[in-house]
């Protein structure tokens, strides 16, 4: 899937059964958060993406102020640290929905103040129907050490889905 995908070692494992993988990879350039969902039909795998898209985007809503008052009776968090993204279709035919944003120092994304910004994400959420896999794939970089952001996003252009059977080693 990604050039330099051979040089990919994990660092940590949060889950590993028959039916998923979910953990934490070390690449030269960034670090990859993968889950990979095994055996999953199109339509659940439809609703994997929209759950974790809302997740997501829901994190950034605006909300009544838990003490309303003189200051503000809304928490809003300002535009620049909204994710940016949406779907599109790869290359190769893969439907693909991209997010970028920015995550704190315990790599989770809600971050609304400049200087709670530890690193930058770039979600790819796609679905391989030949294989009947979901994948959520995250490239995670420090703030000030990232590429442009088209730059991740061109790596989701070639994702493509093995074939049974079939492994290159650069592909899901």
């Amino acid at each position: 899937m990604f050039s330099g995908k051979g040089s990919w070692r994990t660092r940590e494992v949060y889950e590993e059964t028959q039916t998923a993988w979910r953990g934490l990879i070390n690449d030269p350039r960034f670090l990859v958060r993968l889950e990979e969902v095994r055996n999953v039909d199109a339509k659940s795998a439809n609703e994997l993406t929209k759950i974790t898209v809302m997740k997501l985007l829901g994190l950034f809503d605006s909300a009544r102020s838990p003490y309303p008052g003189a200051i503000t009776n809304e928490v809003v968090c300002q535009d620049d640290f909204k994710p940016k993204g949406g779907v599109f279709t790869n290359t190769v035919g893969v439907d693909v929905s991209f997010y970028t944003g920015y995550l704190d120092s315990r790599m989770q994304y809600g971050s609304c103040v400049e200087d709670q910004v530890a690193y930058h994400g770039s979600l790819g959420i796609f679905y391989c129907p030949n294989i009947r896999e979901w994948y959520e794939v995250e490239l995670i970089a420090p703030k000030g050490k990232t590429e442009p952001s088209d730059w991740y996003k061109s790596l989701f252009y070639t994702v493509h889905c093995r074939n049974p059977g079939i492994s290159s080693g650069l592909t899901f």
